[in-house]
């Protein structure tokens, strides 16, 4: 029997992502600017988790699946400008909305640079798992956005 993505295995629900992403809201939440269906005037959002196909976003403004957006993204490392992308879900709770994008538009090599992040991300997430002592290593790209207590210690030790 095959199973669809999402679809739950032994009780767990199957990752349906097929991007890898990492979380920009863990103890760092940055603003984007965000334009809906060509728009002049921005939407407040937060980046909660970015890959190289699309973000997660909180908002407060009511957000409708299948809209277009523009955005620019800075962040510490990463500046991108002139993404386009469209609401593919939206979560509500409350007044706030969480929504994915999926780009539609993304310069090569602001996706290289997403991806490189993301690797060095899920290899410093690894080598934490596995129990390396120096899991924080002086060429991560993902080193600017990094909170994790490691990269503490290893700056402490520096002192």
């Amino acid at each position: 029997m095959t199973q669809k993505k999402g679809q739950a295995n032994n009780g767990k629900t199957k990752e349906r992502r097929a991007y890898f992403r990492f979380p920009v809201l863990k103890d760092l939440a940055k603003p984007v600017d965000l334009f809906f269906n060509s728009s002049s005037v921005p939407v407040p959002a937060v980046l909660l988790d970015l890959s190289t196909n699309g973000m997660g976003l909180l908002t407060f403004v009511p957000v409708e699946i299948g809209v277009r957006i523009n955005a620019n993204i800075t962040l510490p490392g990463l500046k991108i400008s002139n993404i386009e992308g469209k609401v593919i879900w939206t979560l509500t709770k409350g007044d706030s909305w969480r929504i994915g994008i999926n780009f539609t538009k993304i310069d090569k090599n602001a996706s290289d640079k997403i991806k490189n992040m993301i690797t060095d991300y899920t290899e410093c997430e690894n080598r934490i798992f596995s129990g390396i002592k120096d899991a924080c290593v002086n060429n991560c790209s993902y080193f600017l956005l990094c909170s994790k207590s490691v990269k503490k210690e290893k700056a402490n030790a520096k002192n």
